[in-house]
């Protein structure tokens, strides 16, 4: 009899952790990247009473008389699986959709988390709201981001300067000269002699100025006969209003298709006059300031892709330039984060430039990570070792911008099983009292 005293008081003590780590799952059923627990029981251990015996002699075998002492917590683990992603509309939260942890930095201690409620701070660092905790990200190299996480770095934006000071690294990006210009369109094949189309686009010198660049497409013509010559084209390009070309050529099209190239019909013959060179002399800024001469290629062959740059079908000219890869002197305003974890930054002059990309940590063994508190996890001697991983490679989750990972605890679960918890703690409690009452009746027995 006394032995169910401490049977059942081991199944108190169990079922009271088992209460704890439900209350904390439902405290935290609004805590940003919470991971709930799951308590695991075992039996503790039993009394032989008697040993097994085998059959044989004439008697059959008989199973061992044991007695159990009561239950104990095995395990508490902890569920990894994904929480619910929440829009905040704050640029710098994140959620992690899928599998994988941020990287963040406390002291000298590097942690992991789901939790993406980042903000940034007075010195323009990107932190864990309410920990300080910097996140860290592979810097960008020159505006390229290495194609493997390496060494991983405490993520530091471009801030607005104070009076007097200098502006910080990368608030300020200078000019760039345009250096070229592509273009997507078409050229009316049905288009006749004498016909003309321009197409125009800004360009920059090498001080950041604004330049128009046009360029007039025009069939070629027989000079004896006056004829169009099929498949041929000249341009003409003027910098700003010159009446003066600043260059000029033809371009030839095919009119049936390469079979040794693949290269479909419309599409511009690659023989060098696809990509030409235009060399300008700048007029003077407003401050009299004469700008350095510069170089323009003028890419009417896609980059290679034939059916991407100029080509000449039977239908309207939509003759345009596409893209130019110059701009003028830029000032830092925000930043956003891809899918993929890139980290772009946002500049007056509709500049967009990667500052970092934001890798992931895994573990060989999620289950093992040890929680730290304030949503950190660590590794221990049973997580594995951690590896970075950049989001959407090796099975990776991705990066959802402006929302939140929330707790992944299921209400409804929980407190099904804190009804459960309660019953089996009165169950328990009811064989303490049961104990006593017999222990009661074998006191009055001496009576």
């Amino acid at each position: 009899m006394i032995r169910s005293l401490w049977t059942g008081a081991a199944g108190l003590v169990g079922h009271q952790t088992y209460l704890d780590v439900l209350g904390n799952n439902v405290s935290n059923i609004n805590t940003v990247g919470f991971r709930q627990g799951s308590p695991r029981f075992e039996d503790l251990l039993f009394s032989t009473e008697r040993e097994a015996t085998g059959p044989g002699g004439g008697i059959g075998g008989v199973s061992p008389l044991q007695v159990g002492h009561g239950t104990l917590v095995q395990a508490i683990d902890i569920i990894h699986s994904q929480g619910p992603v929440v829009p905040t509309g704050i640029p710098s939260n994140l959620a992690i959709n899928g599998a994988g942890y941020f990287v963040v930095q406390s002291g000298d201690q590097e942690l992991y988390t789901r939790a993406g409620n980042f903000v940034v701070d007075g010195l323009g660092r990107v932190v864990q709201s309410g920990t300080g905790a910097f996140l860290l990200g592979v810097p960008a190299v020159g505006g390229v981001i290495p194609e493997n996480p390496g060494a991983l770095a405490p993520i530091q934006l471009p801030t607005l300067p104070a009076p007097g000071e200098a502006p910080g690294p990368g608030y300020e990006i200078p000019p760039r000269a345009t250096g070229e210009v592509t273009f997507r369109c078409n050229l009316d094949k049905n288009a006749a002699a004498g016909d003309s189309h321009e197409t125009s686009i800004v360009m920059y010198d090498p001080l950041g100025g604004s330049h128009s660049l046009r360029v007039t497409w025009t069939p070629q013509v027989d000079p004896t006969t006056g004829d169009k010559i099929p498949n041929a084209w000249h341009w003409q390009a003027f910098l700003d209003d010159a009446p003066t070309p600043v260059g000029e050529g033809d371009l030839a099209f095919r009119g049936v298709a390469d079979p040794d190239s693949g290269a479909p019909a419309g599409t511009v013959i690659a023989d060098g006059t696809e990509r030409p060179s235009l060399s300008l002399t700048f007029p003077p800024d407003p401050q009299g300031v004469i700008p350095d001469p510069a170089s323009v290629v003028l890419d009417f062959g896609g980059g290679g892709n034939p059916l991407d740059g100029v080509t000449q079908y039977g239908s309207p000219s939509t003759t345009r330039a596409l893209t130019q890869d110059g701009y003028s002197r830029g000032y830092y305003e925000g930043f956003s984060v891809g899918s993929d974890g890139t980290l772009v930054g946002y500049y007056s002059n509709d500049v967009m430039l990667p500052l970092y990309r934001i890798p992931m940590a895994t573990v060989r063994n999620p289950m093992g990570l040890q929680a730290e508190g304030e949503n950190n996890f660590s590794l221990s001697s049973n997580s594995g070792s951690v590896g970075y991983v950049f989001p959407g490679t090796q099975d990776m989750g991705t990066f959802v911008g402006g929302a939140v990972e929330m707790s992944n605890m299921d209400a409804a679960a929980a407190f099904t099983e804190l009804i459960v918890a309660q019953r089996s703690y009165q169950a328990n409690a009811r064989i303490v009292t049961t104990s006593d009452r017999f222990l009661q009746v074998g006191i009055e027995l001496r009576k």
